[in-house]
């Protein structure tokens, strides 16, 4: 038990002798704002091995720095996420590689399924639908010709009748004389 106690203590010792920087020095030295440095050092707190001063402060020292220079490269050359860092640095360094769940995937295939039956049915009742609007088309078509020669066969009627009117008109009505008595003879001639 000493002796794990007397090495903390030469480690801590050791540790005095390196600089230690704070979160703006860090930032600078990696070429990143302090902001960003803040913000890994909140999300990948268990990847960043920074040291607690008295004041409360964290401040960093060389394990850090290359710490926080893998995370760097992670982010900008890699475009990695912080889940993806956060997933890389805790597996040891295996990449990123999401594994959707048995229960996922099963999920995935029903809803799959469920949309692909729901298209289907769509597209049958689509040609269903074009068939009856067809049908209702030549329907139309139809009535509309039937009623195109029932009003040109009516309007033929009128005009025939019309000219049987005229020709009877034109004719002059033989009315039979009446034996009239000698009174109306007398004022009609």
């Amino acid at each position: 038990m000493q002796e794990k106690e007397n090495q903390g203590v030469e480690k801590q010792e050791e540790k005095v002798d390196e600089p230690l920087l704070t979160v703006k020095q860090a930032a600078d030295h990696i070429e990143e704002s302090a902001a960003v440095v803040r913000n890994w050092m909140q999300e990948l707190k268990n990847h960043i091995p920074t040291v607690k001063g008295e004041n409360n402060y964290r401040y960093f020292d060389k394990q850090a720095l290359e710490a926080l220079i893998q995370i760097k490269k992670l982010s900008r050359e890699q475009g990695y996420s912080i889940k993806q860092i956060n997933h890389y640095l805790s597996s040891g360094g295996e990449s990123f590689k999401p594994v959707m769940e048995p229960s996922q995937t099963d999920k995935f295939t029903e809803e799959f399924e469920f949309i692909r039956q729901q298209f289907e049915m769509q597209q049958q009742f689509n040609q269903v639908l074009v068939e009856k609007l067809e049908k209702q088309q030549r329907y139309i078509e139809e009535t509309l010709i039937k009623k195109n020669d029932n009003v040109v066969e009516a309007l033929r009627l009128i005009q025939q009748s019309r000219e049987e009117v005229a020709a009877v008109n034109e004719q002059p009505i033989n009315v039979p004389q009446q034996n009239k008595g000698w009174f109306a003879r007398l004022f009609l001639r």
